[in-house]
């Protein structure tokens, strides 16, 4: 017949299971917007390291065909024409790794916002 203390109980734990889901839900957006935060982060990095590795790969083949020229006039040692090659090698292998990470940063964004089927169709 007296039944208010049970429908308080239910009332107050209701009213707690909700603040909770509240607290969870409000985690899991500041999760998501910290994610999405570093990711767009990341993606201006890696824009800002291809147009310095650009730049880095085009100093390096002018830096190599001047060691040629010299090479071929016998101004320089093979050391210092190998270190040229190797430089001009690395440069180009960092310029392709930094476009990959950029690619993969991009597909990650679109991972995280749902469209990723929109970027393969």
């Amino acid at each position: 017949i007296f039944t208010s203390f049970r429908d308080v109980t239910k009332t107050a734990s209701s009213y707690y299971a909700y603040k909770q889901s509240q607290e969870i839900y409000n985690d899991d957006l500041k999760n998501t917007r910290y994610v999405l935060t570093e990711t767009v982060n990341k993606i201006i990095n890696l824009k800002t390291q291809i147009d310095l590795s650009k730049t880095n790969v085009e100093y390096n083949e002018y830096n190599y065909r001047i060691a040629e020229n010299q090479k071929e006039k016998g101004l320089i040692s093979n050391i210092d024409f190998i270190d040229a090659k190797l430089n001009l090698q690395n440069a180009k292998l960092t310029d392709i790794k930094n476009q990959y990470d950029f690619i993969a940063a991009m597909v990650e964004l679109y991972y995280l916002t749902g469209q990723l089927t929109t970027m393969i169709n």
